[in-house]
């Protein structure tokens, strides 16, 4: 993926860990940067209405301090959510944190999850382990693998809806190649959003996030990391 954003926007500097996004600023930044991480792990083990509350001015801090603090030599900074490492801060703030982090970023890219023949294959062994856990859903889950060569997580979509309701160019890989979208392109991707089962909302977790990042991690290893769009 970072090749591909290279290849359509020249140079950047991926921030796809907290690693990066330390290594991207200077000493102050750092600083402030370390103050935001402590504040998403204290209001990640409070209430949900004030992380919620929380997270637009973090968002704003995290963005203003990455254009004013830069100590990387890049055209241009591309920022994974991900990076955050407080993952219960950011379930108990959804969507409004990654929402109000796009509304300051000038470009929304987004991709799914990548399926070719292999590592479907390893997708389809590894929740195929945890069936029992909830029958119905990992039949859904089946299909949808079976049935599309990209699957999209529920959260990514709502990003990209909103970006494109505040008028953010939005650009989604699509054949090895990131093309523009808008609003009546969103619908060809909905049939390939992965659901969420109703009775569990953990259960998206526990039969298919964690399932999916363990397939990743295997292909990874076998392939030595080589391009899913080899």
């Amino acid at each position: 993926m970072e090749r591909i954003v290279k290849d359509r926007f020249g140079d950047l500097y991926n921030i796809s860990g907290w690693g990066k996004l330390l290594d991207a600023v200077d000493y102050a930044g750092k600083k402030t940067f370390l103050k935001i991480d402590t504040k998403m792990d204290q209001l990640g083990r409070g209430g949900k209405r004030e992380a919620k509350e929380q997270a637009k001015s973090l968002s704003h801090q995290v963005i203003v301090t990455l254009r004013r603090r830069t100590a990387v030599s890049h055209d241009t900074l591309l920022l994974n959510p991900s990076a955050f490492q407080r993952r219960e801060f950011k379930r108990m703030t959804f969507p409004v944190f990654c929402r109000c982090l796009i509304e300051h970023c000038n470009i929304v890219v987004g991709h799914g999850d990548f399926l070719n023949k292999d590592i479907r294959k390893l997708i389809l062994a590894n929740i195929g382990t945890r069936k029992s856990y909830a029958p119905e859903y990992h039949e859904q889950l089946c299909k949808l693998v079976e049935g599309t060569s990209m699957a999209w997580a529920p959260g990514t979509i709502d990003e990209l809806k909103h970006a494109i309701r505040i008028s953010k160019p939005v650009f989604v890989l699509t054949d090895g190649k990131l093309e523009e979208i808008n609003s009546k392109d969103i619908s060809r991707i909905n049939n390939s959003v992965v659901p969420f089962y109703p009775p569990s909302r953990q259960a998206y977790f526990r039969l298919w996030r964690d399932p999916v990042k363990n397939a990743y991690q295997e292909y990874c290893s076998k392939t030595r990391g080589f391009s899913f769009l080899d």
